[in-house]
């Protein structure tokens, strides 16, 4: 256990059978966290180390800055940044019927989501 004394979780470490989120990303694991993950079955959870880690506390920073907390929210957040490159694209070149499907797509993906 001393091995893993500093280590913070990449993921939300979800309780399966309860739904509940036992940690957050980007949190310290403690000793009781560990325990808590025994006790609701969780026997592998993916970890950094921000202060041992070269990438660690790059890793960290990144994952403070990401708000987005659902794989809604994550289309919708595509959604926003390609539509200004989809704009621009459309004014410059014609637009395949492919390329006008998945625009139709996005857009439905992202209304839908909202």
């Amino acid at each position: 256990m001393a091995d893993l004394e500093g280590a913070y979780s990449v993921a939300d470490v979800v309780n399966r059978q309860t739904g509940e989120v036992l940690l957050e990303a980007n949190k310290p694991i403690t000793s009781d966290v560990w325990q808590a993950f025994a006790e609701a079955g969780i026997t592998e959870v993916d970890v950094f180390f921000p202060e041992r880690d070269d990438i660690g506390l790059v890793l960290s920073r990144t994952l403070d800055k990401d708000g987005i907390r659902s794989s809604k929210e994550a289309l919708i957040e595509i959604y926003r940044k390609l539509r200004p490159a989809i704009r621009q694209h459309s004014r410059r070149l014609p637009i395949s019927s492919a390329e006008c499907s998945l625009i139709r797509a996005s857009t439905i993906l992202a209304v839908s989501a909202a």
